[in-house]
């Protein structure tokens, strides 16, 4: 079955700097306007409705009224379309200026045409999609995410427009699942380094059956820039995990209990398996995920406005600034609902082995299938 692809994006999303500096000169303008208009109105004592003398008739109190000066309409009327104007104008600077925060973001363009493959074990079910339901691959790497590295954390955002809830899903990198186009299986996250982003989607849709076009990509390095910009992360800690993050953290003095994290001590966080597994250390990437989410709505826009800019040269990504404005949008709704999580393998439906000399873990694909399908669509094909 042919892929479908997303076309008429480029990397000439940049914003006109001049344009911009017009946009926000004709803003001020018309700020200045509607300030001189709520002067007036303020300075002249203009009524909206004149009361007249009273007076009686048949015992009753007739009150005369008089309706609105004309004049005085027309001034309202003026106030009014200034001030929808402006509501526009400075809509259109916020968007601008987003698009210039994310300009530095690596925009990769990605022929996603690809012949669908299944793997042999999967269920025999079509690539799965649902219009209210975006799902992006979220790729951590070491490093600027150039050629022969690994994705050292693999995840599924699932932005549920049906159940409006933001949900991850982790796969291991020590899955032990089929590469199209390779002739052994071995650990998932080899794919990136043998096809970057494009092969790890694919390697997604050939296992478990969940049709992926998009991907974001992040230099694991890119948390500490975050999670600084964010004003530090509390996060919850055993004993084991704030002792490991001390020994390999400057100046880390952290103790059991929640913790307000720096960005150093988040990012190696998120990198601590050796105290337990890789179902351990995912569960960790998902906990600093919420915490990060749950740290931006307290902050404001102009925080936000920096946090981007400063965090954007350390992102890759296939969707242009116009899908990710859609993306950031379509997510911003669903941050005041209860995050929801998985990890894949699922519990009793795998088997640790040691293969090749690698330890791995090999999944019963057809139930880990319809665990995820269940969890991020709600139910499995027919």
């Amino acid at each position: 079955m042919a892929k479908r692809n997303r076309d008429g994006y480029s990397a000439g999303d940049e914003v006109d700097l001049f344009e911009l500096s017009r946009r926000r000169q004709q803003a001020e303008s018309i700020r200045r306007s509607v300030d001189e208009a709520v002067r007036i109105v303020h300075q002249e004592d203009v009524p909206v409705v004149d009361e007249m003398p009273t007076r009686r008739s048949s015992g009753n109190v007739v009150r005369m009224e008089r309706g609105t000066d004309g004049g005085n309409e027309v001034n309202f009327n003026k106030i009014i379309k200034l001030l929808l104007i402006a509501a526009v104008v400075c809509g259109i600077i916020i968007i601008t200026s987003a698009y210039k925060a994310l300009s530095g973001i690596k925009y990769v363009e990605v022929n996603t045409r690809w012949s669908d493959v299944k793997a042999a074990a999967a269920p025999d079910w079509p690539l799965r999609s649902d219009q209210n339901i975006s799902n992006i691959l979220l790729l951590g790497i070491d490093g600027d995410g150039g050629e022969n590295q690994r994705s050292d954390t693999i995840m599924i955002l699932t932005l549920d427009g049906n159940a409006d809830v933001i949900k991850m899903t982790s796969i291991l990198r020590d899955t032990y699942v089929f590469i199209p186009g390779r002739e052994e299986k071995t650990r998932i996250n080899h794919a990136y380094a043998y096809g970057g982003a494009a092969l790890t989607m694919r390697t997604v849709e050939s296992n478990f059956r969940i049709d992926l076009d998009h991907y974001v990509g992040i230099d694991m390095d890119g948390l500490t820039v975050v999670v600084d910009q964010l004003g530090g992360v509390d996060i919850p800690l055993t004993a084991k995990e704030a002792s490991v993050i001390n020994q390999h953290v400057k100046n880390s003095s952290l103790t059991a209990g929640v913790q307000h994290l720096n960005g150093a001590q988040a990012t190696y966080y998120a990198r601590i398996r050796k105290i337990d597994s890789d179902f351990g250390r995912t569960g960790r990437q998902r906990k600093l995920i919420k915490a990060m989410l749950s740290q931006l709505k307290d902050i404001g826009p102009l925080e936000q406005y920096s946090l981007v800019s400063k965090a954007a040269p350390y992102f890759t990504t296939n969707l242009s600034n116009t899908e990710l404005l859609a993306l950031a949008c379509k997510a911003v709704g669903m941050l005041e609902s209860d995050m929801q999580e998985m990890s894949v393998p699922v519990k009793g439906a795998y088997q640790s082995k040691t293969i090749s000399k690698m330890a791995v873990l090999v999944p019963d694909l057809p139930e880990n299938c319809k665990e995820m399908h269940r969890f991020i669509f709600g139910s499995i094909p027919d």
